[in-house]
């Protein structure tokens, strides 16, 4: 079926450079009755939208595109939904949903998304767009508003991404929208506008205590350190940042995957008989951070979390952990391609329930483009690509997640978000010892 020529049409559609364009979004998102003209084919935007996901769901257009053009049209979609709905739309979580999406000029990353956004005009960030300002500019007064005008911390979570920069000498606190790639904010939205993600490391009812230095670009918020980083592991990186297909992905990035995960369960000595931190097994700590602790809030939820984690186990690990993998990523790729058929084919003749064995897979995907790390406390946890062994881990009044900082002189350099298992509910918060820390 993948090679019927409606779906390669479709596929070929997808590849369009349209659906990356920045201000297509809004163009969409506006319009009354959205249509798309492709040659001699036109169809409604609606129908279109419908369509690429269901076709996601029959497996075909995967077999030949990125994962990430179905979500760009997804993306667009729900800007489309929100505004039709009358949706609020903040513009922080507008940036982190089109993160990947492109612009010819770094500025419109964020000029082109305030005609969507329900507070970037005067009652709220008060941010028209400038052509005068610089790139770093722009994105530091769109940083500084968020901080000023925000509940909570949350742009201090945008993931940093190496590589090519438009935008030279930003503040380490200030977000460079210019870049992208697969890593998202533990403070991402999703297309419905809720968070995925439910932590709170410090008190709900704090707000940020913090002040900003125009002059120097530095900000000082109030919060303590409370661990420093003792171990970082492999870089999870299922996709390149490359636009490559599912089968691609299937041949020469699931082999990598497997090579992580068993460096990973090394650096947390997850298959040890030591006790976690908290007390707790070992074990269980390290399946709940892989899952960023989204297991639930009741003794149903956590049993049903574990068995989804236990058959993801089963399917996708047990087997190959025994394997040389490192002579299969760079020798065998398409070894791994049959080694999958095989526990496809064992997992449909044991009648396990294929939503249960995927369901962890969707549980996981915030670990794209991060590592995991071990603290000097014996926590575990995961963090950005960055993180190196000696960062330090604070939290800060405002702040739903950990931070992560690096020593820059008598100052100090973000690194970005993590995930610190066992204190991402308040436990190791101590209002009293709070003080100012600057961060250049």
């Amino acid at each position: 079926m993948i090679y019927n020529s409606a779906y390669r049409a479709d596929s070929s559609l997808l590849l369009n450079e349209w659906f990356q364009r920045m201000w297509i979004i809004q163009e969409v998102a506006v319009s009354p009755d959205a249509n798309i003209t492709y040659g001699s084919w036109d169809i409604p935007w609606t129908d279109f939208a419908r369509a690429v996901p269901y076709a996601a769901d029959l497996g075909v257009t995967f077999s030949w595109n990125s994962p990430k053009r179905h979500e760009q049209v997804s993306e667009i979609e729900a800007a489309r939904v929100a505004v039709n709905e009358q949706k609020a739309q903040t513009p922080l979580g507008l940036l982190l949903l089109h993160r990947t999406h492109i612009a010819s000029d770094p500025r419109d990353k964020f000029y082109a998304l305030c005609g969507l956004s329900s507070d970037s005009g005067p009652d709220g960030l008060n941010i028209e767009p400038d052509y005068t300002l610089s790139n770093r500019d722009v994105y530091t007064k769109v940083a500084v508003a968020m901080l000023k005008n925000c509940s909570k911390l949350d742009v201090l979570s945008v993931p940093k991404v190496p590589g090519k920069s438009e935008v030279s000498n930003l503040p380490s606190w200030v977000p460079d929208w210019s870049v992208s790639d697969f890593s998202r904010s533990f403070r991402y939205p999703n297309v419905s506008g809720g968070y995925p993600l439910q932590h709170q490391a410090t008190p709900g009812y704090l707000r940020p205590d913090i002040t900003i230095d125009d002059t120097s670009n530095s900000i000082a918020i109030s919060g303590h350190l409370v661990d420093r980083i003792a171990a970082v592991g492999e870089l999870y990186n299922p996709s390149t940042d490359e636009d490559i297909s599912w089968l691609q992905m299937t041949f020469w990035c699931m082999p990598s995957q497997q090579k992580v995960f068993n460096n990973w369960e090394n650096i947390a000595s997850a298959r040890s008989k030591i006790s976690y931190a908290n007390g707790e097994d070992i074990i269980d700590a390290y399946w709940k951070t892989l899952a960023l602790g989204q297991i639930g809030s009741t003794p149903e939820s956590l049993t049903a979390a574990k068995e989804e984690y236990l058959l993801w186990e089963r399917y996708f690990r047990e087997f190959m952990r025994y394997l040389p993998l490192t002579y299969i990523v760079w020798v065998f790729p398409l070894l791994s391609l049959f080694l999958y058929i095989f526990l496809g084919i064992s997992h449909l003749l044991s009648g396990t329930p294929s939503d249960k064995v995927i369901n962890f897979r969707y549980r996981i995907m915030f670990l794209t483009q991060r590592r995991i790390c071990k603290t000097e406390k014996g926590y575990i946890g995961v963090v950005p690509r960055m993180a190196q062994k000696g960062d330090f881990v604070g939290l800060f009044k405002g702040g739903a997640v950990p931070l992560l900082l690096r020593t820059e002189g008598s100052n100090w350099q973000l690194v970005g978000d993590a995930y610190i298992h066992g204190i991402m509910n308040g436990e190791a918060f101590i209002e009293e010892i709070c003080k100012y820390i600057t961060i250049v």
